[in-house]
């Protein structure tokens, strides 16, 4: 029987740009890997991604210029988690509230209580989508790495 391949398409982003100054440095997240683990009866999951850095140029196709490398320009890991620090949206996953350092149980439990829709934690939310749905985890993937570039985790 013949070996049946598939060109596994690469998982690329373009997030947030990183200014400072006059300066303006175009940046892009490309998917390395994801880590599921049960922790008793919640779970985690954590995206991780390379965010590589191009020069900002106007004429370049979507104004990313040539790749950028060496002393502060380094191409770096970020990693996504999905835990039971955040609070979503049960119906969509979307992130509705982070747990912030320091804050309190009782904090916490103000803030989570302040949501009229239902809502979940997000590590039970991953938990729950790997048992109760068929999953494209490309999308789910892309989608997260999008919701934490909107969360301002790159810039």
């Amino acid at each position: 029987m013949p070996l049946v391949s598939f060109p596994t398409p690469v998982i690329e982003l373009p997030v947030a740009d990183r200014v400072s100054g006059d300066t303006r440095v175009r940046q892009k997240a490309r998917f390395v890997s994801l880590f599921h683990q049960q922790l008793g009866e919640s779970s985690d999951a954590r995206i991780t991604v390379r965010v590589s850095l191009y020069a900002a140029d106007a004429s370049a196709p979507a104004g990313y210029g040539a790749p950028l490398s060496g002393p502060g320009f380094s191409a770096y890991d970020a990693v996504l988690s999905a835990d039971n620090r955040t609070l979503v949206d049960a119906s969509n996953g979307a992130v509705l509230a982070m747990q912030q350092l320091g804050q309190t149980a009782q904090e916490w439990e103000a803030v989570v209580a302040g949501f009229d829709q239902n809502t979940m934690l997000q590590g039970d939310f991953f938990g729950m989508l790997r048992d109760t749905q068929a999953i494209n985890i490309g999308d789910m993937i892309r989608q997260h790495i999008a919701q934490a570039d909107e969360m301002g985790r790159f810039a």
